[in-house]
């Protein structure tokens, strides 16, 4: 029996959504005030898409530049 392939931390969660047919990935962005943690939800159809939008926005984070939401407003 293999192996499955395992990626590093920080790259968050990919799976395959068969009733949308969308890929979907889940990415931490830290923690709230009340403990809960703050995470961003991304749906797309190609799968290599999906992996160069997270890396792009966990790759912002260490930086400092990535803004939710909720920051803008």
């Amino acid at each position: 029996m293999g192996r499955t392939k395992s990626r590093a931390n920080g790259d968050g969660t990919f799976f395959y959504n068969e009733t949308k047919k969308l890929w979907v990935g889940q990415i931490t962005l830290g923690v709230q005030d009340n403990g809960k943690l703050k995470e961003l939800l991304s749906t797309v159809k190609r799968e290599k898409k999906l992996k160069k939008k997270l890396r792009i926005i966990s790759q912002s984070l260490v930086v400092g530049k990535y803004q939710t939401r909720t920051a803008l407003h």
